[in-house]
C-alpha cells in the first residue's frame, strides 16, 4: 500500500442504541446505513458479529475491507470491553486501546483523562 494513497474502509459507530456504517473509499465517505441496533437494545455479546455481517451486506461495500468500530462496542455492555486509552494522547495513533475482534475487525476505545475522570 502507497502511505500517500488514501484509505478505504469501513467505519463503524455503535453507540447506546444506533448502529451506524459508513463505507470510506480513497478517503471520501460512499454510503451509509443507520438502523437501531446498538449495544443496549443487542441481547447477548454473540449477536454483534451477526449485526455487522447483515450490516456490512446492506452497506454493499466490496468485502475484506478493514472495519474500525468505536462507540460503546468498546464498553462493559459491548462487543468487547476495552480500557480507556490515556491523555496526553499522541495524534500519530501510537496509543491508541483497540482489539481485533475477528479477523479485519477492529475495536478501538475511547480516551479518559484522568483530572476530573472525564471520558471522550
Amino acid at each position: 500500500m502507497n502511505p500517500k494513497e488514501p484509505v478505504s474502509f469501513v467505519s463503524c459507530d455503535w453507540g447506546t442504541s444506533r448502529f451506524r456504517l459508513t463505507w470510506v473509499a480513497h478517503g471520501r465517505p460512499v454510503r451509509s446505513l443507520q438502523r437501531p441496533q446498538g449495544v443496549g437494545v443487542l441481547r447477548q455479546r454473540r449477536d454483534f458479529p451477526r449485526v455487522l455481517a447483515e450490516g456490512l451486506l446492506a452497506l454493499r461495500a466490496p468485502v475484506g475491507l478493514p472495519v474500525v468500530i468505536s462507540g460503546m462496542a468498546s464498553s462493559s455492555i459491548g462487543w468487547r470491553e476495552l480500557p480507556y486509552a490515556r491523555l496526553p494522547f499522541s495524534l500519530t495513533g501510537r496509543d491508541t486501546v483497540w482489539a481485533e475482534v475477528q479477523p479485519n475487525v477492529f475495536l478501538i476505545s475511547g480516551v479518559a483523562s484522568e483530572i476530573g475522570r472525564a471520558h471522550v
